[in-house]
């Protein structure tokens, strides 16, 4: 997550869409009095900094829709870490403030559910050799909602632009000229990249492609996203 004084805009990181390659070019074009908040693994060239300070707990946990892992909301309470990866939009501009973030350009990055499971699952096998059986196995028992991050508790979007995975690096370069920042060196970093596929978008059965489409309804509906082989 990135929200930066100087250039005017707040980056809200979602999962599973080249968000950290996005951070790692970003905050090269931040400046000392920027936010950016730290990514795991790290990555070369990136420097998290401002994401310490305190913040308001009761008012936090008063939002709608209410944040998530609130036991974790309190631990960074506690910690005094003001500023984290996937943080929620309503979560932000609670803490930036409302002026703030009117005023800033605020965008995300939304990729469909076919690929983020695959790509989520894919991740995960890396991380956790053998925990998961196969996909199926996968699909029961873990989730990859994006929308929660982005969206209100009326459903209706919040940041002023939500970019396509699909059509990433045309749609960064217009976001670039408008912000008025140069977009040499754009998604040159490949984060995450060398983890091992065991499997791709385009194997998934038709029980599955179904299955990922009831359950994350919400999001193919906000986007029109479609199954595409």
């Amino acid at each position: 997550m990135i929200i930066s004084h100087k250039h005017k805009f707040i980056f809200i990181k979602t999962r599973k869409t080249a968000g950290t390659s996005l951070e790692v070019f970003l905050s090269h074009i931040c400046d000392k009095n920027d936010i950016v908040t730290p990514i795991y693994p790290e990555y070369p060239g990136h420097v998290a900094r401002n994401y310490n300070g305190s913040f308001n707990l009761f008012s936090e946990l008063c939002l709608k829709p209410r944040p998530t892992h609130v036991k974790k909301i309190i631990k960074r309470f506690l910690k005094k870490r003001k500023y984290y990866n996937h943080m929620q939009a309503n979560q932000v501009r609670n803490r930036v403030g409302k002026k703030i973030w009117d005023e800033y350009f605020t965008f995300c990055i939304e990729r469909d559910p076919w690929s983020r499971s695959v790509s989520h699952y894919n991740m995960l096998q890396n991380i956790y050799p053998g925990k998961y059986i196969d996909f199926n196995d996968y699909l029961n028992r873990e989730d990859c909602y994006n929308h929660p991050i982005y969206t209100d508790d009326k459903g209706k979007i919040m940041v002023d632009k939500v970019i396509n995975f699909s059509n990433l690096k045309e749609e960064l370069i217009t976001i670039t000229k408008q912000l008025g920042i140069s977009n040499k060196g754009l998604l040159e970093a490949k984060a995450k990249t060398n983890y091992k596929k065991f499997i791709k978008s385009s194997e998934l059965s038709l029980q599955q492609v179904e299955f990922i489409k009831r359950k994350y309804k919400t999001d193919i509906e906000l986007m029109n996203f479609e199954y595409l082989q």
